[in-house]
C-alpha cells in the first residue's frame, strides 16, 4: 500500500494465511483495478491503517466480525463506504448478509454499486473509572454466548470447525447467572436474573433465527433469558426443534440501557470488552454505507 497512493479503495485483509500463494488471483484484481491492499495481523491495527489513509472512498475488510467491528469504529460512516468479505473464526456478520471471498464476488460487487445504508448501535461501556464509545453493526451477547466465546479462545489449538462446538459444549455445564436493571422503549426491571442476554441490530447472530431485525429497519431487538443447562441448551438449539413458538424478543427504537450486579464480559460484533458495569445503547438511523450483492 502506497502511502500517497490516488486510488479510491483500499482493501484490508486481516489474517496470516493470506500470504500463501493461493491468493495470487485476489492481488492481481486487486491490482489490476487500482485497489490498494494490505495484509495484517494485529490487533487494532486496522484502526492504524484507516486513520492515516482518509483519502479512500471505500474500505474492503476481509476477516471476521471482531474485523468488521474494528473497521466500523475506524472509517468515517457518513462519507467511506465499507464492503465487508468472510474469513475469520466466527463469521456471523458476512455470512448473514451473503458475502463471499471470490475474485468474481468482489468485481460484482463494485461494478453494480449497490450502496444501503445501516443502522448502527451506538454503545456506550462504563467499566471501572473508564467510559469508552463504540459502533455495532451486528449484534451483541452478554452471559452464556459471551462466556462460550471467552471459553473457545483457550482451544486455539483445535482446528476451526472443532473449536466453537468444544467450547459450546463444555459451556453448558458451567452456566453463570448474574442480576441486572434494565430500562428500554417499553419495559423497566429491577434485578432481573439472568443466564444470557443477546443484542441483535440485523440478525447476524447465528443463535437467533427467531426475530426479524434488518440492518436499516430503525430498530433493534433484545432477548433476556434466564435458563438451567436444559432450558439454554433448548434455547440455542430452538431454530431446529420448533419456528412457530411466541417470540420473546423485545423491540427497541431508540434507547436500552442495562446495569449489571456484577462487572462482566460484553462481546460486540465478535469483540469482547471486559469489566463492564454499565452499558448504554442509542440506534443511530441509516449511518453506514454499505455495498451488498
Amino acid at each position: 500500500m502506497e502511502t500517497k497512493s490516488t486510488n479510491k479503495v483500499l482493501a484490508i485483509i486481516n489474517g496470516k494465511n493470506f500470504q500463501d500463494k493461493k491468493f495470487v488471483k485476489l492481488f492481481d484484481y486487486f491490482k489490476q483495478n487500482q485497489i490498494d491492499y494490505t495484509i495484517t495481523s494485529h490487533k487494532n491495527h486496522i484502526c492504524e491503517i484507516i486513520k492515516k489513509t482518509g483519502n479512500y472512498n471505500g474500505i474492503i475488510v476481509i476477516g471476521g466480525d471482531g474485523t468488521i467491528h474494528e473497521a466500523v469504529n475506524s472509517i468515517d460512516h457518513t462519507k467511506q463506504w465499507l464492503i465487508f468479505l468472510p474469513n475469520g473464526t466466527v463469521n456471523c456478520i458476512a455470512r448473514h448478509l451473503k458475502m463471499k471471498l471470490s475474485v468474481s464476488f468482489i468485481h460484482k460487487l463494485l461494478h453494480s454499486n449497490k450502496t444501503v445504508s445501516f443502522d448502527l448501535l451506538k454503545a456506550t461501556f462504563h467499566s471501572s473509572g473508564k467510559v469508552f464509545t463504540k459502533y455495532i453493526l451486528g449484534f451483541m451477547t452478554i452471559g452464556h454466548l459471551t462466556n462460550m466465546t471467552l471459553l473457545s479462545e483457550k482451544f486455539r489449538w483445535m482446528p476451526r470447525f472443532l473449536r466453537y462446538p468444544s467450547a459450546a459444549f463444555l459451556n453448558f455445564f458451567s452456566i453463570k447467572k448474574f442480576k441486572i436493571d434494565l430500562n428500554s422503549d417499553s419495559e423497566s426491571l429491577t434485578e432481573k436474573t439472568c443466564s444470557s442476554i443477546i443484542i441483535n441490530n440485523c440478525s447476524a447472530e447465528f443463535f437467533s433465527s427467531l426475530q426479524k431485525s434488518e440492518y436499516n429497519d430503525g430498530k433493534f431487538e433484545y432477548l433476556i433469558e434466564n435458563h438451567n443447562i436444559p432450558g439454554q441448551i433448548r434455547s440455542i438449539y430452538t431454530r431446529y426443534i420448533s419456528l412457530s413458538r411466541e417470540s420473546k424478543w423485545k423491540t427497541n427504537t431508540k434507547s436500552l440501557t442495562l446495569k449489571f450486579s456484577e462487572a462482566l464480559p460484553v462481546m460486540a460484533d465478535g469483540e469482547v470488552y471486559h469489566d463492564i458495569h454499565k452499558l448504554e445503547l442509542e440506534l443511530i438511523h441509516s449511518i453506514q454505507k454499505v455495498l451488498l450483492p
